[in-house]
C-alpha cells in the first residue's frame, strides 16, 4: 500500500491504537472513527526491480495468501476485507488478474466479502478489474456474485 493511502486512512480513522503486530509484515490497528472492526496493514510493495510476469504474479499470490492466513489463524470475526490497490504498478493487467484469481482461490476455504479499493485516477486499472471479472463470469466455474462500482465520492 502506498504510504500516502495508508496515512490518509489513518488520518480519517482518527485516534487508533495498535491491536496486534504479529510479525514484521502484518499490523492490526483499531478502527478509530471508521465503521469497521479493525484495520489490517499487510506490507507488500510492488517490486521496483525488473521481474518477469510470473514472479510478479507469485508476489501477489503470496500477499493475498498472507492476508487470508492471518485472518483464518486469528479466529477473527471479520466478514469483509478491503484491499487498497497500489497505484504505482506498470503491469496493471497482471495486477488485476492475479488479485482477483488469488482472492478467489483463497475464498474457496473462507467466506469473506472482498472489495478492491481504487482511487478515481485509477480508471485504467479499474477497467482491467472489470475485464478480469467479466472473464471469470463467462467461464465454466462461475464464482460468487461480483459487483463493480466507481464513485468519485471522497471517503
Amino acid at each position: 500500500m502506498s504510504s500516502g493511502l495508508k496515512e490518509h486512512l489513518i488520518t480519517r480513522a482518527g485516534q487508533v491504537t495498535v491491536i496486534n503486530k504479529s510479525d514484521s509484515l502484518i499490523t492490526e490497528i483499531s478502527p478509530g472513527n471508521l465503521k469497521c472492526q479493525k484495520i489490517l496493514f499487510v506490507d507488500w510493495s510492488v517490486p521496483t526491480m525488473v521481474i518477469d510476469d510470473e514472479q510478479f504474479g507469485e508476489s501477489i499470490e503470496l500477499f493475498i495468501f498472507r492476508v487470508f492466513q492471518h485472518l483464518n489463524r486469528s479466529q477473527s470475526t471479520v466478514r469483509s476485507i478491503a484491499f487498497a490497490v497500489p497505484d504505482m504498478c506498470k503491469q496493471e493487467e497482471i495486477l488485476a488478474d492475479e488479485l482477483v484469481e488469488a482472492t478467489i482461490h483463497q475464498m474457496k476455504s473462507s467466506s469473506f466479502k472482498v472489495s478492491f479499493v481504487l482511487t478515481s485516477d485509477q480508471r485504467n486499472l479499474y477497467n482491467h478489474f472489470l475485464k478480469s471479472i467479466e472473464n471469470l463470469q463467462q467461464g465454466e466455474e462461475n464464482f460468487g456474485v461480483f459487483y463493480c462500482s466507481m464513485t468519485s465520492q471522497n471517503c
